[in-house]
């Protein structure tokens, strides 16, 4: 399994095109049974929980998705309930929230202010408990994808808040481009550390660098260059980029970026990124949670009859609710 997906990524034949839903903690603790703060508590249990997703559908991938690894005794020792929620603070400083039937929230970044950048302290993703939930897949699984977030999008998420960070694109360039070599130096680490424990590709997502949110000309000077720096550094994999909404302005500059594969949402037409590069994607979220079977394999046929250099995919992560039978409509449509 999962040889299938790096062969449609190198553009070589394959028996059917491969599925590869993006299934995180939302969906995959609900599959398994399991609340997302066990999920992300417990690298055991997140490892379980991928693996168990991916059996259960029978689509062709495992990934380890988290843009931290998995989480140290320390970081569990201070984990914090309040009523039904939890509260996660990272050795960073970062804090995230977990509440029943929502995804994980970041209700606190690294920093809180400026001044505190030259004391940051970044988590080594080199140690066992980072790496122990890929660990724990690659010995059930022969390919597991890793997963890195793009330096912007990690800066403007995880370290700073995101709204200060697009206002000081104007305002203070020089805090920016300080932080986004903080956050590049922390992203090649981590993704390095996958790698070298076995992960066969790597999945890089920049959702802040959405042109939602940042103009071309501002896309091309803050996240692109280190894009390219990120996924040069991976060079040795194949790596599947994702940004999410509207490519289609910043189309040729990601396929600047040396990625093989381009991931996108169903906002962008699929056939005018598969005209220039491998394509990953791009059934809708919301189909998957709202749609009926008819509409996701209608969505699905779509994908797949584009036939070579493609993988079939959600646009985006899947959410919790997502349906089961249309997750499985998916997969079935692949494989007939």
């Amino acid at each position: 399994m999962g040889n299938i997906v790096l062969d449609a990524i190198s553009g070589r034949n394959v028996d059917h095109v491969p599925v590869a839903p993006l299934i995180n903690v939302a969906h995959a603790s609900q599959v398994f049974g399991i609340k997302p703060f066990e999920y992300v508590l417990d690298n055991k249990k997140y490892a379980d929980a991928q693996l168990y997703a991916r059996e259960f559908y029978g689509y062709d991938w495992v990934w380890a998705h988290q843009p931290f690894g998995g989480v140290t005794r320390e970081e569990r020792e201070n984990v914090v309930f309040k009523g039904d929620d939890c509260i996660l603070t990272l050795d960073m400083g970062t804090k995230l929230k977990f509440s029943p039937n929502n995804p994980p929230q970041i209700i606190q970044t690294a920093l809180t202010s400026k001044d505190q950048i030259d004391s940051l302290n970044l988590p080594d993703p080199f140690i066992d408990e980072r790496q122990e939930p890929l660990r724990l897949m690659l010995e059930k699984e022969d390919f597991v994808c890793g997963n890195a977030r793009s330096p912007f999008t990690f800066a403007s998420t995880f370290i700073y808040d995101l709204e200060s960070f697009l206002l000081d694109l104007k305002l203070d360039e020089d805090f920016v481009f300080k932080l986004l070599d903080v956050a590049l130096d922390f992203c090649i680490e981590h993704g390095r550390a996958q790698i070298e424990e076995g992960a066969k590709a790597i999945f890089v997502e920049d959702p802040s660098a959405s042109t939602a949110l940042l103009s071309p000309p501002d896309y091309r000077k803050f996240a692109l260059p280190y894009e390219q720096k990120l996924i040069k550094a991976f060079k040795e994999v194949p790596v599947i980029f994702h940004i999410c909404g509207d490519i289609t302005p910043i189309l040729d500059d990601m396929l600047t970026t040396g990625a093989d594969c381009l991931s996108i949402d169903e906002s962008v037409d699929i056939r005018d990124v598969h005209e220039k590069t491998c394509v990953w994607g791009n059934v809708a979220p919301d189909l998957l949670a709202r749609g009926t079977t008819d509409e996701v394999r209608n969505a699905s046929e779509d994908v797949v009859k584009l036939g070579k250099n493609v993988v079939l995919s959600s646009g985006c992560i899947v959410p919790g609710n997502a349906k089961v039978e249309n997750i499985k409509e998916m997969v079935k449509v692949s494989v007939k």
